[in-house]
């Protein structure tokens, strides 16, 4: 199994169990990521400031010119350092601190954490999540007839650098593909059967974080919803996917550096009370 999801190793304790909170409370998980994980740093900077830049060194150009041609004119050297956007930037800061916070003494429920033996939840997010869990096996039975193929329950995958991990609906065995399954509110699921790419715009980053996590080349995305049309999309492995890869570690390394500096404090502030 380990040869078809290279990237991560695969743990099999239930999903929900203790031992699935303690495995990824300190992870970057499919939850809190975003397309900003995958955001590829470009050099970022205005046509005024590049015709500011052409004016101090007296060089020419068209004031029509478009802000690529603009470019083209500086010299490498004047060119500012590529980076992501600042909001790209919040969002990895508030994934760090949720991570780092997490590792706290302080018993901080799962934001998503819900009862599938209790009653509905009253919010629409929350009544999914709890739907999806007691949806799961029909959600599960339906796909494999589908399809001919046979999902294995996992619990968590974690991926090789030891910061971010995902949990599955299941794999499909034997292929390098995984499964996941959203069973929604009956009005959203509508909407995802007369238009499938909203399905694939509302959860392909998960998908796609999903494969970066594992080495999977391919992720099934299914919407399910008894009573109506089943929706199914095979999301494929892209330079999207790679983008999100090569994101979880650059995460890594700023995660590490944050992880430091909450050190270096903690232990400045241990010394000044001894």
């Amino acid at each position: 199994m380990n040869h078809l999801f290279p990237d991560c190793k695969i743990h099999t304790m239930p999903q929900r169990s203790e031992a699935w909170y303690e495995i990824r409370k300190d992870k970057l998980t499919a939850s809190i990521i975003g397309s900003w994980l995958a955001e590829a740093p470009v050099a970022r900077i205005t046509v005024d400031e590049i015709k500011t830049i052409l004016d101090r060194f007296a060089l020419p150009y068209k004031k029509s010119g478009a802000k690529p041609e603009l470019m083209a004119l500086l010299p490498p050297e004047m060119l500012p350092r590529p980076d992501i956007s600042q909001g790209s930037k919040d969002a990895r800061h508030t994934s760090i601190c949720r991570i780092i916070g997490a590792m706290s003494n302080c018993a901080v429920p799962d934001q998503w954490e819900v009862d599938p033996d209790g009653p509905p939840p009253r919010n629409p997010a929350m009544w999914a999540i709890w739907n999806g869990i007691r949806q799961e096996a029909a959600a599960v039975r339906a796909f494999e007839a589908w399809s001919g193929e046979t999902i294995l329950e996992v619990g968590f995958c974690e991926h090789k650098s030891g910061v971010a991990g995902c949990s599955p609906d299941g794999i499909i065995v034997v292929k390098p593909i995984g499964f996941e399954g959203k069973a929604p509110m009956p009005a959203t699921h509508v909407g995802y059967v007369l238009n499938p790419d909203s399905l694939v715009k509302t959860y392909g980053d998960q998908c796609h974080f999903s494969m970066a996590t594992t080495g999977a080349q391919a992720w099934w995305l299914q919407s399910y919803c008894p009573g109506l049309p089943t929706v199914r999309v095979l999301i494929e492995r892209d330079d999207y996917t790679e983008r999100m890869a090569a994101g979880i570690d650059e995460f890594a390394e700023h995660l590490e550096s944050a992880r430091d500096e909450i050190a270096s404090l903690w232990d400045a502030e241990f010394e000044a009370k001894i």
